[in-house]
């Protein structure tokens, strides 16, 4: 766990690697980002804003992020930034980003509506988040696709990676068997919140 909460950044790198070991969120220890810290948002309402991005990636940001909607959750765009929100960041150069990653997520909390800070420490998380960067490597946008999107939503919402292949949380495109957040990646979730 201490290894868990020592990164900064929830990356999906996606590496040609195989893992034998499987790990579910419905397991009794559930595999997140924190134990304890999670998104304060109103679900039914989150946004999502993508400036920079053209059409094409738009669409794929939209329909990666929407993959995560259900009775309880709500994703829409949005064309300004708000509290509350996920923005997708598109860097001119891919300096400073793991360059095997296709995106990196990272936490923020509004003290106000003008200040925002990390939500992170040296050790993790530590306080409750409500607002998630993903900046997209601008050289791996060849791989930027919906199951990109729909993994890097997972990460905003908490989860870590999960090293079973059908779950959207698996760490590699190699082996992977999911197109969308499996039932088992939504159990965790709901757990996580308190959700049905």
């Amino acid at each position: 766990m201490k290894k868990i909460l020592a990164i900064l950044t929830a990356c999906a790198t996606w590496l040609c690697c195989h893992v034998s070991i499987t790990h579910d969120y419905k397991a009794s220890a559930y595999n997140l980002i924190s134990p304890t810290y999670k998104l304060a948002a109103n679900f039914s309402q989150l946004y999502v804003f993508s400036p920079g991005f053209a059409t094409y990636f738009q669409n794929i940001i939209m329909n990666g992020t929407s993959l995560w909607n259900s009775n309880n959750i709500h994703w829409y765009s949005t064309s300004s930034y708000v509290i509350k929100t996920v923005q997708y960041i598109l860097p001119s150069s891919s300096a400073g980003l793991n360059p095997n990653s296709i995106a990196e997520t990272s936490f923020y909390y509004h003290l106000s509506a003008n200040q925002i800070v990390p939500a992170t420490n040296s050790n993790g998380p530590f306080i409750n988040w409500d607002t998630g960067r993903i900046v997209v490597n601008p050289d791996k946008l060849a791989w930027f696709t919906t199951k990109a999107c729909a993994h890097e939503i997972g990460h905003v919402f908490g989860l870590d990676h999960n090293y079973n292949p059908s779950s959207i949380m698996y760490p590699s495109f190699v082996g992977m068997t999911a197109t969308a957040p499996s039932i088992d990646d939504r159990a965790g979730l709901y757990a996580m919140y308190g959700l049905s």
